[in-house]
């Protein structure tokens, strides 16, 4: 059996924000995975991969290169995929394109916490960063918390901020760029 293929352009309008966070949730129930990582490299040029293992689920492992030096050639400083191996047989069911699994994943964990630990009356939602992840904060977090009215942005270069905010549509809470985390 050839395993699935998941990319992140085909695959990513599929999920929902309540179905990951869901997901997530059913997960934290299950026995804690082992794992394991590795890092090499040298300079800019790093492999990072973590492995896991949930019985009853099977392995995975996921690699991600990060080459820093890309982002002035026009190219993602980030590049990886998850193995998904079968819990019975060991065969590979599932390539899946870790960006799909970065943003959704870390954004659903944001989330899960939100709910779990954040005053249900909260209208202010301040995000520290302003990188890939953190437009999918603004979606997700005005998606499943609609009492949010006003979200801030934070970033250690300013611009950075003002572009993301700049760049957003559809967002129907207030969406600034801060240059000030204290205040």
């Amino acid at each position: 059996m050839l395993p699935a293929v998941l990319t992140y352009e085909a695959s990513v309008h599929a999920l929902s924000w309540p179905g990951a966070i869901d997901a997530l949730r059913r997960g934290h129930r299950l026995p804690r995975p082992e794992q394991g990582d590795l890092l090499l490299g040298s300079g800019d040029a790093r492999l990072l991969n973590r492995a896991a293992r949930i019985e009853g689920l099977g392995f995975a492992i996921k690699g991600d290169s990060i080459f820093p030096g890309n982002a002035a050639k026009g190219l993602p400083t980030v590049h990886g995929a998850v193995l998904l191996y079968d819990p019975d047989c060991g065969a590979v069911r599932a390539v899946i394109d870790s960006q799909l699994v970065t943003q959704v994943k870390t954004v659903a964990d944001s989330l899960l916490g939100a709910q779990c630990l954040a005053r249900p009356d909260s209208r202010h939602l301040l995000i520290v960063g302003a990188g890939t992840v953190a437009t999918s904060l603004v979606k997700a977090y005005t998606a499943v918390l609609p009492g949010i009215e006003r979200v801030s942005v934070w970033s250690r270069r300013p611009e950075q901020a003002r572009e993301l905010v700049a760049g957003m549509s559809g967002v129907k809470a207030e969406l600034v760029a801060v240059e000030d985390l204290q205040d």
